[in-house]
């Protein structure tokens, strides 16, 4: 062996070793933070990773097979690793066209019916079949006797670029699912916009975050005081183009006002705000609750300064956002839109908001909405999720999208353990907020798999009210989990609980009635979930159909202005509503407890005094909504 050999096959070797560490630390990472999600798919990835190992193992065999290497010696090649790959990742493509096939595995409960079983067993399988290649070939390389200029040359190329790809990949990993990128939004957008009021701790009794924009850096001062006409208190803050004051110690149950010396973009009536901080003792509160508003262009901005209106006549004591504030939260520009009504309510009014799809666009979006919405978030590093106190209520503020769309097994265990905590301070009412819908007849049809995450905990938990958005219309459901025996784990035979969930996701964003609400082609879908029958002791796969609604069935508004109703003129006036007593659009309907859907600009009312609770489902101008010839009025009251 040639001392270049001896050096080289080592060095290449070790290359291998070290991208099988970083591709092993990225999954193991990845694991510890879908743990949750990859529940209801062990069967796939367990195939995944069965493949593989028969894989790597054919390919030891064959590799050391005389009679094998000789017999694809063909002239001077062999072309032996053509056929080695072949075979050995035949037991992995059987598997993959069974699936694809649809094999009825029902019998032996292989697989759980969802398209994502593909993409789980291909990532998976990709996952475990090349640090076991990696390994193989690098302890390989080590042990051959000698080696040829070619096959050093392949080693040498794929050895640095399994390198290269395995430390990019573990960086741009880490970067975005460990880790938030830099926030853009910190050198402005170039507006100024503002101010808006959230809590950044557990404390509105007592304390206040200001926040706002400026065109140019400038320093971060507040005046304020009891007294409009002598604001006689000066705090400073942080940053030069987004500006945070935080005030603290303040008096409970008191009216402060306060001035920024800055021209804001917004029509505010007057250049001094105010907010009152919230008692220490028990009083009645109402709050208001919004959802998707992103607005992209003037049409939409006047929708969301329409529902804004509304809710600033309201006159509420704080305000949940469903998430979806901004069209893509990436897009400075798109800030300045929405705070052109965000900030006209959230100027006096605090703002409590989820983050929601849009907002997180592209990831840097996550980290706009974190440095522009100060919570007291329980992972700031990478989750938007935290919750707070009001008087006898606990609001728990929920990220769907901490990992692209997915939950991590430390904020399922934290929503359950706060819940848990809430009521057992003695908190009489628990809200949950998201911003994805868990059920929908609408366009964006059922998230199944969020569904089997969060629907149990808040059954088991029994909290009082689940508030969602994305669908851009009204829904309300009353479900009980479990009520026909029907459950996503045989584990879950606690007593069941009705809970009401509402879809608020008309803050005024584009209805529904433009994503194809009324079109067979884009509603037309089937889902098989599988579930466990409590009533024969076994999983039960059932099959429902999502189908367009009938345009036919609206309600006429004419006394409402004009510009309040769906931006095309043929749909003036006209609100297309669900009622599952005259016509299904979607076969979950029943089983989920669906009762009213509306394709309108709205936003819900809560109102809490004591034992009691109420709530209201209001059009902008702070009617009731109330379905056609008013017999579906959706407010009801609840007592403790």
């Amino acid at each position: 062996m040639t001392v270049k050999t001896k050096i080289v096959k080592p060095l290449f070797s070790i290359f291998c070793f070290i991208s099988t560490a970083i591709i092993l630390l990225t999954l193991g990472i990845a694991i510890s933070i879908f743990v949750h999600y990859f529940e209801a798919y062990e069967l796939p990835l367990s195939l995944s990773l069965i493949g593989a190992s028969t894989a790597i193992l054919l390919t030891f065999i064959l590799d050391k097979s005389n009679k094998f290497r000789k017999f694809f010696k063909w002239g001077k090649f062999n072309y032996r690793w053509i056929f080695i790959d072949l075979i050995a990742l035949s037991l992995s493509f059987i598997i993959l066209l069974i699936y694809m096939l649809s094999i009825d595995f029902n019998e032996f409960d292989l697989f759980i019916s969802s398209d994502l079983n593909f993409l789980i067993y291909t990532a998976c399988l990709l996952f475990f079949l090349i640090p076991g290649y990696l390994i193989y070939f690098g302890v390989k390389n080590l042990t051959l006797a000698k080696i040829r200029r070619r096959k050093f040359a392949i080693f040498a190329i794929i050895s640095m670029i399994f390198l290269i790809v395995s430390s990019t990949g573990f960086y741009f990993f880490y970067r975005y699912f460990v880790n938030f990128p830099p926030a853009t939004i910190l050198n402005g957008n170039g507006y100024n916009d503002g101010p808006w009021l959230t809590w950044h701790n557990n404390y509105p009794n007592e304390s206040i975050c200001i926040t706002w924009l400026t065109a140019r850096s400038n320093s971060s001062i507040v005046y304020y005081g009891t007294n409009p006409g002598n604001l006689n208190q000066t705090a400073t803050g942080s940053g030069n183009y987004l500006h945070k004051v935080y005030l603290d110690g303040l008096t409970p149950n008191t009216t402060y006002h306060y001035y920024i010396p800055e021209n804001f973009v917004q029509d505010h009536p007057s250049n001094i705000f105010n907010f009152t901080t919230a008692s220490t003792s028990q009083e009645a509160f109402k709050f208001a609750i919004v959802g998707d508003m992103q607005p992209w262009n003037e049409l939409m901005m006047n929708k969301c300064g329409m529902v804004a209106d509304g809710i600033i006549q309201g006159k509420f004591d704080f305000i949940c956002q469903l998430g979806d504030i901004a069209d893509d939260g990436n897009d400075l520009e798109d800030w300045h839109r929405v705070l052109k009504s965000l900030a006209r309510m959230g100027a006096n009014t605090p703002i409590q908001a989820v983050i929601g799809n849009h907002d997180f666009e592209m990831i840097v979006g996550s980290s706009n909405w974190g440095e522009l919405f100060t919570y007291p978030y329980v992972n700031p590093n990478i989750g938007r999720y935290f919750s707070f106190d009001y008087h006898n209520a606990h609001f728990v503020m929920i990220d769907n999208f901490e990992h692209y769309y997915m939950m991590s097994d430390h904020q399922l265990d934290w929503i359950r353990n706060d819940i848990i905590e809430a009521k057992a301070k003695g908190q009489d009412w628990i809200f949950c907020f998201f911003h994805l819908t868990l059920m929908s007849v609408s366009t964006s049809d059922m998230f199944w798999n969020l569904q089997r995450k969060l629907v149990p905990i808040f059954d088991e938990l029994a909290v009082d009210a689940v508030f969602a958005g994305h669908d851009h219309d009204y829904q309300h459901y009353n479900y009980t989990y479990g009520w026909n025996g029907l459950v996503f784990d045989k584990n879950h035979n606690w007593p069941h609980n009705a809970i009401p969930y509402f879809c608020s996701g008309g803050g005024g964003a584009n209805l529904e009635v433009d994503y194809g609400i009324f079109d067979p082609d884009e509603m037309l879908t089937t889902n098989t979930v599988t579930w466990w029958n409590e009533n024969i002791n076994q999983n039960r796969d059932i099959t429902y159909e999502r189908r367009p609604w009938n345009s036919s069935k609206y309600l006429a508004h004419a006394g409402f202005p004009e510009n309040y109703t769906h931006w095309a003129a043929q749909d003036i006036g006209k609100y297309y509503y669900h009622l599952p007593a005259e016509e299904a659009y979607h076969d979950a309907w029943q089983q989920l407890g669906f009762e009213y859907a509306e394709e309108c600009y709205q936003y819900i009312q809560v109102e809490i005094d004591g034992n009691n609770c109420t709530i209201s489902v209001r059009y902008p101008n702070g009617v009731l909504l109330q379905g056609p010839g008013d017999a579906y009025p959706q407010q009801w009251t609840f007592q403790k």
